[in-house]
């Protein structure tokens, strides 16, 4: 059976998305912003540089959208879908 029975799972995977994929997304991004500011001011005028750390920045910004629209996508479909997941780790 594994470290973890098919219950188990499903009840981390949900809490996984109703709870806790967001606030993840968001410090990640909070860092890679960060990340990506110091790539572009740390640059020394080097062009390659700077376009390195706005791509960073670039591709945090996509990947925030993605995950917020995915969210909205989930509740949109079947706004019941997470409360389904609530339900399963409230047993």
């Amino acid at each position: 059976m594994g470290l973890l029975g098919t219950e188990e799972f499903y009840k981390y995977v949900a809490e996984i998305f109703q709870y806790k994929i967001v606030p993840i997304a968001v410090i990640g991004a909070i860092f890679m912003f960060v990340f990506g500011g110091l790539n572009i001011i740390f640059s020394g005028g080097d062009a390659s540089k700077i376009a390195a750390g706005k791509d960073i920045i670039t591709g945090t910004i996509i990947g925030l959208i993605l995950i917020l629209l995915a969210q909205v996508i989930i509740g949109a479909i079947d706004s019941n879908l997470l409360d389904v997941f609530a339900s399963i780790i409230k047993k």
